[in-house]
């Protein structure tokens, strides 16, 4: 043992720890800023235990073989390249995406189920929660053209799983499950919400003079928008702001980061980047927040369109009908699914 050298030891600790942490995230547990999100198998938490204390005695077997057979100054290197070699897998996606492919077979021992072409969505086990969920999903949905009645809104064929890859792709630059989890974390943890409503109250301390000479520095180049239609959103906000003023606030933009969070939940499910109970889980989870939020499919619904109007104005001009088009049918349908759930429901019992 004593001639054993200190890199063996070394990287294999780093492995299990590297493993080990991205095992807990892709289960959910932590979000990227360290919260804890929830419970799971207990199962699970020994297995992950079980490679981060085999990982931190590896890398203490490591440094005290670093001391004893290369002295203090070798042990400070190796400590400073193991933190900087750290850095460095964790930082680049394309060893994040390795390491997290490598997790899923590690440590969830449920094999996907393959889906049959044209297999039709099973209606059958979706719980009274569930539907709630996919209610609450409903409005981004429709402007897919997704029923309310099934996780993916679609039939689970070739044809729809790309369809529903590229939509991601085109919508939210997300070529994989890694990377749909970090848009999905960005939604839940801050999303639009945060830098929206700091920017209505500093747009909600102009006055009139100093609105027009802002103006004038957007269009002649001195602001921070500099093309085109980011002078004409930045216009267009400027404008609700001054036409609504306090309720923009009031309403809060919770519903437009966590209703496309749903959303994208589905579209993840049937592209195949998440299987059906992680994305049953991360819906629910999501709508237990967004039912304390809110008082009624209505407010919740109202508050997402005047979001997604602050988001672009110049989308709304283009397609506000539309979306306002599904509201109506949503809030007044007797076939809706906000006319046939009620709001209150009970969300904590599946």
């Amino acid at each position: 043992m004593e001639n054993l050298s200190p890199f063996w030891p070394a990287g294999l600790g780093l492995l299990m720890l590297i493993i080990g942490y991205r095992a807990v995230r892709k289960k959910r547990i932590l979000g990227s800023s360290g919260e804890v999100r929830g419970a799971t198998d207990p199962r699970f938490y020994l297995r992950v235990g079980g490679f981060w204390l085999a990982g931190l005695f590896m890398m203490v077997f490591a440094a005290m073989s670093f001391h004893r057979q290369y002295g203090w100054v070798s042990l400070t290197v190796y400590v400073l390249l193991l933190c900087l070699l750290f850095w460095l897998m964790l930082r680049f996606s394309l060893v994040r995406k390795g390491i997290g492919k490598a997790t899923v077979s590690l440590f969830n021992r449920k094999k996907k189920e393959k889906r049959s072409i044209d297999q039709e969505p099973d209606q059958g086990d979706i719980s009274t929660p569930q539907l709630w969920a996919l209610a609450a999903a409903a409005l981004p949905g429709a402007m897919r053209g997704l029923d309310s009645a099934s996780l993916a809104g679609r039939s689970l064929s070739s044809s729809n799983e790309r369809r529903a890859q590229k939509w991601l792709k085109n919508e939210w630059e997300v070529d994989d499950a890694e990377e749909l989890e970090e848009v999905q974390d960005w939604l839940i943890e801050t999303g639009h919400r945060t830098e929206f409503f700091d920017e209505i109250q500093r747009f909600r301390l102009f006055t009139e003079e100093y609105t027009a000479g802002f103006i004038h520095r957007l269009e002649t180049g001195q602001e921070e928008a500099q093309t085109p239609d980011e002078i004409e959103e930045m216009k267009g906000r400027l404008r609700l702001v001054a036409e609504k003023g306090q309720s923009l606030t009031d309403v809060g933009f919770l519903a437009w980061d966590y209703l496309r969070y749903l959303d994208n939940c589905r579209a993840g499910y049937l592209a195949g980047f998440l299987e059906e109970d992680e994305a049953w889980d991360a819906m629910l989870g999501a709508s237990q927040v967004l039912q304390s939020r809110y008082d009624s499919w209505e407010e919740c619904g109202e508050a997402f369109l005047m979001a997604r109007e602050y988001w672009s104005t110049v989308e709304t001009e283009k397609d506000g009908v539309m979306w306002r088009k599904a509201f109506l049918q949503l809030r007044e349908s007797p076939q809706s699914p906000w006319r046939e759930i009620d709001w209150a429901l009970p969300l904590y019992k599946r």
